[in-house]
């Protein structure tokens, strides 16, 4: 996860402190850490990482997303979902793959496999 881009040889990050607090859509292209306070929507085309001690009440799309926090909504991930044992989620799952570490909790559904293309998507095709 966070890998370097090809063209700069430098991580694009976009940080969401401990002491921040952000509401409405938070979108991004780059990868993402939150470590404060999300209340909304989170979007990124690339890695999302949920620090130990984020509260995050939004629905959420990425590509990866690693969760040591807690996440009260649907999250969707075009790759992958992993829980680490502080994480606490309370929605559903959309995902290729999930790893869930032994203490974590998940309240909620699991979709696994191909993610199907957003609605917009198909709607431009008709």
């Amino acid at each position: 996860m966070f890998k370097k881009t090809e063209s700069s040889n430098q991580e694009i990050i976009t940080l969401v402190g401990k002491m921040v607090k952000v509401e409405g859509k938070f979108y991004g292209q780059g990868n993402m850490i939150i470590e404060g306070i999300v209340d909304g929507s989170i979007k990124t085309e690339n890695d999302l990482r949920i620090e130990q001690g984020a509260v995050v009440k939004a629905s959420i799309k990425a590509k990866n997303i690693y969760i040591a926090g807690i996440v009260e909504g649907n999250i969707k991930a075009q790759e992958s979902i992993e829980l680490a044992s502080s994480a606490k989620v309370f929605g559903d799952i959309e995902t290729k793959l999930l790893s869930i570490e032994k203490g974590s909790l998940f309240y909620g559904n699991c979709k696994m496999g191909e993610i199907a293309p957003e609605k917009k998507e198909k709607e431009k095709e008709k």
